[in-house]
């Protein structure tokens, strides 16, 4: 029994050890991970907007990607020399910044927790060049082009294998200027009124709308505070404003045989009532 019982337990061993380390441990920070931007075409699209270039003209070389550490500014550059300006185009340098082996729209940029939180980055640079063909033909060298990301599009999960922290960058929302948060609010303690509507666009263009008509039982919307930017500019938070449809009315109890102050009390009614019958008091 005791030998079939060692036989098992080595058998368990045999297979356990098949597996790599990570599967079976938990990472050991969320900043301990490789952001995966999606995509390369995208990317090169961007600096074509800004250099006003055809797409067909561009290579990418390399990406940082910014944020912060410990409330600082932050950049994870993969660790690579002259912003990747010296690696092939549109290849990089795999592994550590350039494209994700198998997944020829991706860029891959490692990142550690001593060096960016990944839960804080806001955009990326693309190091980019026009007219290269190869290694001897390297064409010109563009300046970094910030790209301003949509916190939306940022995501971060574990992958199952490894245990391997994932960040993933989508570019679809992405603009060449600052994105900003615009947040309506109903501005009400204790109570909600309407959720929070918050929306995230880039700079210079038209300030969202409020989706719908904000209504308030026993009060009047009368509009926002402050007001409503035409423009977006920066982040910004209205509040809703309300006016209350009925007022309080002080009611005091004479006693007319004794002519004295019987009592008092308070009464609602609508705001432009100018008479009361007290005889229903």
């Amino acid at each position: 029994m005791k030998k079939k019982l060692l036989a098992v337990l080595l058998t368990l061993c045999l297979v356990l050890g098949l597996f790599p380390i990570g599967a079976l441990a938990a990472p050991k920070d969320v900043n301990d991970t490789e952001f995966h931007i999606n995509g390369i075409e995208e990317m090169k699209a961007l600096v074509a907007e800004k250099y006003d270039l055809s797409e067909s003209q561009i290579t990418i070389h390399g990406v940082e990607v910014n944020g912060t550490r410990n409330n600082e500014p932050a950049t994870a550059t993969g660790g690579v020399v002259d912003h990747g300006y010296l690696n092939d185009g549109d290849t990089g340098a795999p592994g550590t910044n350039g494209e994700l082996t198998g997944w020829p729209n991706f860029w891959t940029v490692l990142n550690t927790a001593d060096i960016i939180d990944a839960e804080t980055v806001s955009s990326i640079t693309i190091y980019a060049r026009k007219g290269y063909k190869d290694l001897f033909h390297k064409g010109d060298r563009l300046a970094g082009v910030t790209v301003y990301l949509n916190p939306e599009e940022v995501h971060i999960h574990v992958e199952q294998l490894d245990g391997k922290l994932i960040t993933e960058i989508a570019l679809k929302k992405a603009s060449l200027k600052p994105q900003y948060t615009i947040t309506y609010t109903d501005g009400v303690e204790d109570e909600e009124i309407f959720a929070d509507q918050v929306t995230t666009v880039a700079e210079g263009t038209e300030t969202p709308a409020f989706d719908g008509v904000p209504t308030r039982t026993g009060y009047v919307f009368s509009g926002w505070s402050p007001e409503v930017a035409e423009k977006v500019t920066g982040d910004a938070t209205y509040t809703a404003q309300w006016e209350s449809t009925t007022k309080d009315v002080s009611i005091n109890y004479w006693d007319v045989e004794n002519n004295v102050q019987a009592g008092e009390g308070k009464i609602t009614v609508e705001k432009d009532v100018t008479s009361i019958n007290t005889s229903s008091l």
